[in-house]
């Protein structure tokens, strides 16, 4: 992630903290989830477009990656401590899950 990004990123989290006080907490706590969403969004796309670049990519074809293998790769993510992997790879897992099950009857 670019320093820049970065600089974003605590910018904008250090506004919502700012306002935790608000009357209109529901409020405040949508704005919040909006912009995780955004933030992570923007640091999950910047992480799949490096790995791109690296030859990945497949997780959602069964016949190039399975499921087993994409949890395998969450967990040694998990251990690494890089989260943006860790999201993608849940994400990753998450549509594999719904797609790869059986049709809804």
């Amino acid at each position: 992630m670019s320093d820049a990004y970065e600089t974003y990123v605590r910018h904008e989290v250090a506004r919502i903290r700012k306002w935790k006080h608000e009357k209109d907490r529901d409020v405040l706590e949508r704005y919040a989830d909006q912009k995780l969403v955004r933030m992570a969004d923007n640091a999950m796309e910047e992480k799949l477009a490096a790995a791109r670049e690296k030859g990945r990519g497949g997780w959602w074809d069964q016949e190039v990656c399975s499921v087993e293998y994409l949890r395998e790769l969450l967990q040694h993510h998990m251990a690494k401590g890089d989260m943006r992997d860790v999201v993608n790879l849940a994400a990753m897992i998450y549509i594999r899950e719904i797609v790869d099950s059986e049709e809804p009857k």
